[in-house]
């Protein structure tokens, strides 16, 4: 599993130890020795000599280090069997009971401090299952075991072995002198098979496969003997370490805690701050990470399709960012549906502690961790300033206006950005936005909107175009487009246009337009990468590659272009040279594959296997649903006349109709209530229409209160007669299904999933199956979990519900469409929709959440249920014959199965008549949209990201290495209980916690997940004693004004100040023996080198991104100059009857001498060197225009040019 597994670790191992090949006495061993390569150690296989306090005292020097290391150790002890033990066994006595007698009489307890405080480390090892511990015979009653070795392993798999000189009596153990050669396993070939040696001799010993010895399992009463000497106490340090050592140990850790405090701030952590968090991010997900942090705050989209974690992808970034303070104050806008999923991401993966609000109050945590913080009408940055907020909230009329006059944000992101969009593509001249793009973009009285209030922004949507490719410009443009990309959307579409004609009509192409948009993309941040020039070059060599670059200069010259092979080669520059491929991060499911054959990405994607179910209704259930249906398409339309937007609430009686009988029941009572007037509200939700919701703004245009006119008395008895027939129904076919479905699926799965779309649904399908199934039955809905106890349904958290499900107590889950958002479910492998969603892009939402990166099976079973006959069935059917999309979404296809939720509701609003003359036409449409997918202005899937590896930074501390630090130290140690249930958890100060981001994972609910930047973990840092870097060697400086900087440097090779860049490089500077302190001076000055690069480094990007704002802005100014003036010609004519001048310069100045404001403040703002060239379509287009016509435009364009004119004159100053 990826998410929630354990970052990649630190780089540094015993290859920085320096290690020589023999050590004596005279080194001090310990310290030169044994003390450094224990605590990097993870594994010690060691050989001891006998089982006594001395012998296991030496074998256990320097242990203490390897405990705080997490590390385990197995180890060999001898024993000399007397005569008469020889005897014994020759006589039948078992070798066991010898072996138990022998040790008992060996081990007479220690003789000093030093050899009982080692007793203790290995006690304590002992006890915590990290050390095991055997026992060497002779097979054939003579001999003793004298090997005196060792070998050690560390995290990366290097290894150190140790052997001394043998000493063929047991006095020579005692003795103080001490020799011993040390093999490492990276260098040459003979210390490389000094270390196979030792490894191959202990491995034949401990598994009994020596000739000449025999191993047995340390007897029990010898382990109990040892036990006796453990204490509570974690072991800290060696004894012969001193009391001088503890001193610098407790010196060492405050040290220590500084720097773990001080790493948010530090110099040299850009995007390794997001490495510390309780996800290990697939490959493609720290790329995206890493590229936004290092061009903070550049904006993008983020368009991975889905379900490849673009949630992990923004926690990554905001970790690093927030953490850095380059973010301070930060808006996160997601569907209503989403926002507690947003905030349980965070928090669970990231460490952040990110309250929702709900226009009224901030709700921090969720589940027994759910507060509420009242506001008292205050504004709710005032006390947020990083905070979720949904964006059906905040496009309301009364939210735009306090975000737009609210304060600057520093990042905004915004999920499931494609709702912000155009109302209709009619007319691209008469651009209608959304309510929740005109919140991005603003309108007149507060022009620029949110994406003005904010220096970075994210997009998230994994369909960037629906309907129409300029909705990709729609959000692009708020990222920033430069020069013409981001004049107009015109611009933008033909580029591309234009490029897709090209090998068919070279000579026709507009090469003018092509080279002018090029070389806007190179002169704003595009750039020409490695790989494409090294392409170009083999294709037309140097010379000929850089001749081509040169033609975006002379455009002419390209249309004269004669060759294929360089036509080609432009065509293959051009393409790349668009904002497309800087601006946007596109991975699909396919570029995964390449990645795992490439090595990559090691964990499993499965084969989707789908097995649509085309369920046949009985006459009786037919027959009702064709009353209904006709009721629904009658009433809909009575309604739409009555007042336009008045008949939605039909459409959502349709989907119910689809899903279940029972929903349908459910919403019709509601619907009858309202309609005598016994309740408020229909009991609408957000899983009714938040889609409609979002993209049509269907709230603002439709209040339920005003729809209880005529037809509303009229359709009481529709409803009453409904319910009655409903309530009669004997049969349900597709219950029927389900159950058969179930009892196949589990005889060959462990567990199953069911989606519905509603709640209701749900609630039925539970019911039934409990009855069946028991406490095997959870679900899981906007309400939360909940879970069948025997008596009724119990709420219970996603913890429980994820882990039962893993572990197979839960068999089957159902859930709504919010548990396609909530839980990851890859250890399951079968998925059945109860219905199925018009929009097919929500089923692959669904699929999605199954169907993931790391699945536990090899392919995964979808069933998706149709009623036979229905419109649903037919055009899903329609849709799996020509393209069998159900395997797996195309990336050009994806605008034609949005529009297929388009096409159902238009069809299943009809009446019965309409419908079926009109269904064969939309279904014709539909395969003529798919025929015609490979000839759309853009393919979106020929922007992803190439499948080449990205290097993951280290991160500064790994989770093993804080724990290690702070459960046992001096200055913490005390403060962790480790839980007596769940290893590796720890009661920390009344609160449940753990350092292990696999525990965090499984335990969302009850673990708090310890990390870097932690506010408990700072609290406790700040407790130390007095820091005294400089005692070690080492220089701490910090920035005064301004963002917080801080930097801690090392001497490295006696002539630089380094810094020191992960806590284990500063463990081994601590433990050094012969420490050169780092010159004050130097320090200071590479301090003050790395603040004023990053401080220019970030001006730059500044610098850059305003150019790019203002280039765009200009072009803009340059085509409304175009437009007015041809206006202003044609109005010219029409007046006196003139003939058609050519607009240019002198067009220019005539129009501002007659006209003025604003245009004449707009041409001094562009500068003198305006370039005009109005197109001469746009020209005819006018001439053909009436005065009033003309009068009208008039008016639009000086109105845009007011606007513009102040745009301009706030980014110039």
């Amino acid at each position: 599993m990826r998410d929630g597994s354990t970052p990649s670790q630190t780089t540094d191992g015993f290859q920085s130890l320096g290690l020589r090949s023999a050590y004596s006495t005279s080194d001090g061993p310990l310290h030169s020795f044994y003390i450094p390569v224990l605590s990097l150690a993870k594994q010690i296989d060691r050989s001891a000599g006998y089982f006594t306090s001395h012998s296991l005292s030496l074998a256990a020097r320097g242990l203490a280090r390897l405990i705080q290391n997490n590390g385990k150790m197995r180890l060999l002890v001898g024993m000399e069997l007397h005569t008469e033990d020889v005897n014994a066994v020759r006589q039948g006595a078992a070798l066991e009971d010898i072996t138990r007698d022998r040790l008992e009489s060996m081990f007479e307890g220690p003789s000093n401090d030093i050899e009982e405080r080692r007793l203790e480390a290995l006690a304590w090892m002992v006890a915590a299952g990290t050390l095991t511990i055997k026992v060497v015979l002779p097979r054939h009653g003579s001999g003793y075991f004298h090997v005196k070795n060792g070998i050690a392993t560390d995290h990366r798999g290097d290894q150190v072995s140790w052997q001394g000189s043998n000493n063929e009596t047991q006095a020579g153990w005692i003795d103080n002198f001490e020799e011993f050669s040390v093999g490492i396993s990276w260098d040459s070939d003979w210390t490389k098979s000094q270390v196979r040696f030792v490894e191959e001799s202990f491995r034949r010993l401990w598994e009994g496969r020596h000739p000449k010895w025999t191993t047995l399992s340390i007897p029990e009463a010898a382990r109990q003997k040892l036990l006796a000497y453990k204490t509570d106490k974690v072991p800290q340090r060696d004894p012969e370490e001193g009391e001088k050592e503890e001193r610098l140990d407790i010196d060492r850790e405050a040290v220590i805690a500084a720097w773990l405090a001080d790493v948010p701030h530090m110099l040299g952590m850009d995007g390794r701050l997001g490495q510390t968090a309780a996800v290990r991010p697939w490959p493609h997900q720290s790329r995206v990470a890493q590229d936004v942090i290092a061009t903070f705050p550049q904006r993008y989209l983020l368009a991975d399709e889905v379900g490849l974690g673009k949630t992990i992808e923004v926690g990554l970034i905001l970790r690093d960012l927030t953490l850095s303070q380059k973010v301070r104050r930060c808006l996160i806008l997601a569907p209503a549906s989403v926002r507690l999923q947003w905030q349980g991401e965070l928090r669970e993966k990231f460490g952040m502690t990110v309250p929702v609000y709900d226009g009224h109050d901030l709700l921090h945590g969720a589940g027994p961790q759910e507060s509420i913080e009242v506001l008292n009408g205050a504004p709710p940055w005032d006390t947020a300033p990083i905070m979720i907020m949904s964006s059906q909230l905040a496009r309301r009329a009364e939210r735009r206006k306090a975000l737009w006059e609210g304060p600057q944000w520093d990042l905004v992101v915004i999920d499931e950005a494609h709702h912000a969009r155009r109302k209709d593509f009619l007319n691209r001249n008469l651009r209608r936005p959304n309510r929740l793009l005109e919140l991005l973009e603003g309108v007149d009285d507060f022009p620029g909107g949110l994406a003005e209030k904010t220096e970075g922004l994210l997009l998230l949507t994994a369909t960037p175009m629906q309907v129409n490719p300029v909705e990709v410009w729609d959000l692009l443009i708020q990222l920033g487009l430069p020069g013409r990309w981001g004049a107009s959307g015109e611009n933008f579409l033909q580029y591309f246009q234009e490029l897709r004609r090209a090998p068919t009509e070279w000579r026709e192409v507009n090469w003018r337009l092509v080279a002018k948009m090029a070389r806007d993309e190179l002169r704003h941040g595009g750039n020409i990468h490695d790989q494409l020039d090294e392409a170009l070059e083999a294709e037309l060599g140097w010379a000929g590659a850089d001749r081509l670059k040169q033609l975006l200069d002379a455009p002419a010259r390209i249309a004269s272009l004669r060759e294929a092979e360089q036509q080609a080669a432009m065509l293959k520059m051009l393409h790349h040279l668009t904002p497309l491929r800087r601006r946007m991060h596109r991975h699909t499911r396919q570029l995964l594959r390449t990645y795992q054959e490439k090595g990559l990405l090691p964990d499993n994607l499965a084969e989707r296997l789908p097995d649509p179910r085309w369920v046949e209704m009985t006459p009786q259930e037919r027959s009702l649903y064709d009353r209904v249906e006709e009721y629904i398409s009658h009433f809909y339309r009575k309604y739409e006349a009555e007042r336009k937007g008045l008949g939605f609430v039909m459409t959502v009686y349709r989907r119910r109709l689809t899903s279940s009988f029972h929903a349908l029941e459910k919403s019709l009572s509601r619907r009858l209530d309202f309609l005598q007037g016994q309740a408020a509200d229909l009991g609408i939700t957000a899983e009714d229409w938040e889609d409609d919701d979002l993209g049509a703004d269907v709230s603002e245009d439709l209040s339920f209160q005003d729809d209880r006119g005529s037809p509303a008395t009229q359709e009481v008895e529709y409803v009453q007669s409904f319910l009655h027939s409903l309530r009669q129904l004997g049969t349900d076919t597709k219950y029927a299904q389900l159950e058969e479905d179930l009892s196949n699926a589990l005889a060959v799965r462990p567990n199953v999933v069911i989606f519905t779309q509603f709640t209701d649904t749900m609630d039925y399908l539970r019911e039934k199956l409990s009855a069946v199934y028991g406490r095997r039955v959870a679900c899981y809905s906007g309400r939360g979990g909940e879970r069948w106890n025997g008596r009724r349904w119990a709420r219970v958290g996603k913890e429980e519900i994820k882990q039962e499900f893993k572990d197979e107590g839960i068999q089957i889950l159902l859930g709504t469409d919010a548990m396609a958002e909530g839980l990851n479910l890859q250890t399951c492998g079968v998925e059945i929709n109860y219905d199925v969603p018009w929009n097919p892009m929500r089923l692959e939402q669904r699929i999605g959440r199954v169907d993931r990166i790391g699945q536990r099976f090899d392919a995964v079973n979808i069933w998706s249920y149709f009623l036979e006959g229905t419109i649903e069935a037919q055009v899903y059917r329609r849709l799996r014959d020509r393209i069998d999309w159900f395997k797996g979404v195309v990336g050009p296809l994806q605008p034609i199965l949005h529009s297929v939720e388009q096409t159902i509701r238009d069809l299943a609003l009809q009446s019965p008549p309409q419908r079926n003359v009109a269904l064969d036409a939309a279904l014709a449409k539909l395969e003529a949209q798919i025929e015609q997918a490979d000839e759309e202005v853009f393919d979106l899937e020929s922007y992803q990201q190439e499948a080449d590896k990205h290097p993951e930074p280290a991160p500064p501390a790994t989770p093993s290495e804080l724990e290690a630090f702070y459960t046992r130290s001096h200055s913490f140690g005390r403060l962790f209980r480790p839980d007596a249930d769940l290893d590796g958890a720890y009661l920390l100060e009344g609160r449940s916690v753990t350092f292990r981001p696999e525990l965090a994972d499984q335990h969302p609910d009850t673990l708090h997940f310890l990390t870097l930047g932690d506010e408990q973990l700072a609290q406790l840092s700040a407790r130390t004693t007095e820091l005294r870097p400089s005692a070690f060697g080492l220089r701490r400086l910090e920035t005064n004004p301004g963002r917080r900087r801080v930097g801690w440097f090392q001497n490295r090779n006696g002539k630089k100040a380094a810094l020191v860049h992960s806590l284990s490089e500063l463990q081994r500077r601590l433990l050094a023996e012969k420490r050169q302190p780092v010159a004050v001076d130097l320090a200071e000055q590479a301090f003050q080198d790395r603040v004023a690069t990053e401080t220019s480094r970030q001006r730059t990007k500044s610098r850059r991104i305003a150019e790019e704002k203002r280039s765009a802005l200009r072009e803009k100014g340059i085509q409304l100059l175009e437009h007015a003036i041809c206006l202003w010609l044609a109005r010219q004519q029409n007046l006196f009857g003139q003939g058609t001048p050519r607009p240019g310069s002198t067009t220019l100045e005539a129009m501002i001498k007659d006209e003025g404001y604003p245009f004449a403040g707009l041409a001094r703002l562009l500068g003198g060197d305006v370039e005009l060239s109005p197109d001469t379509r746009q020209w005819e287009d006018l001439t053909a225009l009436t005065d009033r016509q003309l009068q009208s435009q008039w008016k639009l364009v000086t109105a845009r040019s007011e606007r513009l004119l102040n745009r301009l004159a706030v980014t110039k100053t």
